[in-house]
């Protein structure tokens, strides 16, 4: 099974840490589908189960969340 997925890193992460983490998920059968590097340092990703838990547990990574599509689209009483 797998997820697709936003991995972030800890601010101060090197770059060569990111990169193995893409090589690492690229190499056990997931998918980098964008990279983010201004607001944050991470990625998006479909990802394997083994590759997930071995995510997880990295000490750099500062969360792992779910990705899926976002709205802005809010109700206004106007004025």
């Amino acid at each position: 099974m797998s997820s697709k997925v936003i991995v972030m890193f800890k601010s101060g992460t090197a770059d060569d840490v990111v990169e193995k983490a893409v090589a690492d998920v690229t190499a056990n059968g997931g998918t980098v589908t964008h990279r983010y590097t201004t607001a944050i340092k991470g990625f998006a990703a479909t990802l394997p189960d083994n590759v997930f838990t071995t995510l997880s547990t990295n000490e750099h990574v500062e969360v792992i969340e779910a990705d899926g599509p976002v709205s802005t689209l809010a109700k206004s009483k106007g004025l």
